[in-house]
Order: C-alpha cells, then sequence, then structure tokens
C-alpha cells in the first residue's frame, strides 16, 4: 500500500510482513517525494520478493527486489513513454518474472494492457501488447493449464466498462478471449 503519514514523499510504497500471530517482523517504506503506491508483490523461490508499482508525479512504473528481510536489492523504473503502471506479478520458474500493467502503445487505443517477461534480475525478455481502440488493462495473470489466464477491464468493445478474461498460451498469444 501507501501510507501519508510518513515515508519521504505525499505517499511511499509500504510493505510490512506479519507472521502467523499477526506481529509485525519488519516494515519498510520506498519512494521519492512524489506520490509512489505499491500494487502487486511476491515472494519469489529464494526468499525475496519483488514488489511491481507506479510512481504518480512521473508517471513512472516500477520493478523493486527486496531480500527476505525486507531490504532494498535493487529497482527497475518504466517511464511515461512506455509503461505506464503495473498490476501483479507472478514467478514462472526460478528464472523468470512475468508482470502486467498498462501501456502507452501507438497503434492500439489511449493505453492497452501488456505481458512483461524479465529475469529474475529485471532484465527484458520478452514483452507482448494487448488491446483494443481504448483502455484497456489485465489486473490479474494466474498461471492456467498450458499458459495463463489473464482477468481484467475494457473500454474497447462496448463503450463502456466491461470485465475482460483472456486465456494466452504458454508463448503468451492469445488463445481465447471473452468480453463480459
Amino acid at each position: 500500500g501507501y501510507p501519508e503519514s510518513y515515508g519521504q514523499g505525499n505517499w511511499d510504497a509500504w510493505l510490512t510482513r506479519i507472521d502467523e500471530d499477526g506481529e509485525v517482523e519488519w516494515s519498510n517504506t520506498f519512494g521519492s517525494y512524489s506520490k509512489d503506491a505499491a500494487r502487486g508483490i511476491i515472494q519469489t523461490g529464494n526468499g525475496g520478493f519483488i514488489v511491481v508499482g507506479m510512481e504518480e508525479i512521473f508517471d513512472v512504473a516500477f520493478i523493486l527486489a527486496l531480500d527476505s528481510r525486507g531490504d532494498f536489492q535493487w529497482k527497475r523504473e518504466f517511464y511515461q513513454d512506455i509503461v505506464i503502471w503495473f498490476n501483479d506479478v507472478y514467478e514462472l520458474n526460478e528464472n523468470e518474472l512475468i508482470f502486467t500493467g498498462a501501456i502507452n502503445h501507438n497503434g492500439f487505443g489511449i493505453h492497452d494492457t501488456f505481458i512483461l517477461k524479465t529475469d529474475l534480475d529485471g532484465n527484458f525478455i520478452q514483452c507482448r501488447c494487448y488491446g483494443g481502440q481504448d483502455n484497456d488493462s489485465f489486473r490479474s495473470l494466474v498461471p492456467f493449464q498450458d499458459g495463463f489466464l489473464a482477468v481484467g477491464d475494457s473500454w474497447s468493445w462496448q463503450s463502456n466498462q466491461c470485465g475482460w478474461v483472456t486465456k494466452l498460451n504458454a508463448d503468451l498469444t492469445v488463445d481465447k478471449s471473452v468480453i463480459l
């Protein structure tokens, strides 16, 4: 999340780990003087964490890596002309991460959604864009059969906001897409 009461800026990405009894093990904020917000987090196979989020003022999307104690490891930033924000992250295997969010992309709509693959250090492997003539965004991504289910919303097909479910193959091509 993002508190307004402490940290470096107006908001900072706020991460807290609690144990099974609800006791705080660690709590950290990460950010700059702008509004930073964490939007998704996973624990990786090595015990660390990958956090995705955005810096509102500069329209910067970020990937943040933390160790198992919540200490900063590395950060990758993507600027407004490429990525607007991240919504979700999933660890594919011990070597790859997969992300979804919204992107400014010439040739499609106002903003479209994307699936981005990186290695565990945040280095680019593959990116595919999806969408129609308006705003589209996958909000969540889960493994399903031999690929993924991507769930989100779209304004592109019925001129108002609709639910959107897409079955993606392992190579990130669309198997089937349904507007609800």
